[in-house]
């Protein structure tokens, strides 16, 4: 029986711990802090890899910003927390607080 591969959602979604409403990644991070999923072809940022599957890409010269407030150290990459943003300007999220937790839009 051939086995069939396994796609990139189901690769995502192994790595996801559902809390409440919050999807708390539980794989590997890159260096800056940001979530990241292990390719043949690099590292794929989740946040903005999850947006896309559900809302299309982020739109460009914007950028993702979480809506909700954070769960102690914990990221969560629930897309609907995000909201895209103007990339220039402020990127101040709704809650006040100083921009950490953005992704670009129009990646390479």
């Amino acid at each position: 029986m051939e086995r069939r591969p396994i796609t990139q959602a189901e690769r995502l979604g192994a790595r996801i711990e559902v809390r409440g409403n919050c999807w708390i990644w539980s794989g590997t991070y890159a260096a800056n802090g940001y979530p990241v999923l292990t390719t043949s072809s690099g590292n794929l940022s989740v946040i903005p890899a999850l947006w896309e599957q559900k809302n299309g890409p982020v739109p460009k010269g914007e950028v993702l910003i979480c809506t909700h407030t954070r769960a102690g150290s914990d990221v969560c990459v629930n897309p609907a927390h995000y909201r895209p943003r103007p990339l220039k300007g402020p990127r101040r999220d709704p809650f006040g607080r100083k921009d950490r937790h953005t992704h670009e839009g129009d990646r390479q």
